[in-house]
């Protein structure tokens, strides 16, 4: 298995492969838009589907550890 090499600079960054550099932008992405909408799209349904308050409650306590 072939050591990691760190990038520490944007400049690195862009001097590697356009593969790695789309697959850190695709996982970077994906990153960004769960913390702006994953309470939105995961834990809110997920409370409103809950069928009793202590399932709700529940739910939230689990939403919650997540952040």
């Amino acid at each position: 298995m072939a050591r990691p090499e760190q990038i520490d600079t944007v400049e690195q960054f862009h001097t590697m492969p356009e593969e790695f550099r789309m697959a850190v932008q695709k996982i970077v992405i994906s990153h960004a838009v769960n913390e702006l909408y994953g309470a939105q799209v995961f834990d809110e349904p997920a409370i409103h589907l809950a069928p009793d308050p202590y399932a709700k409650w529940l739910t939230c306590r689990v939403a919650m550890e997540e952040y």
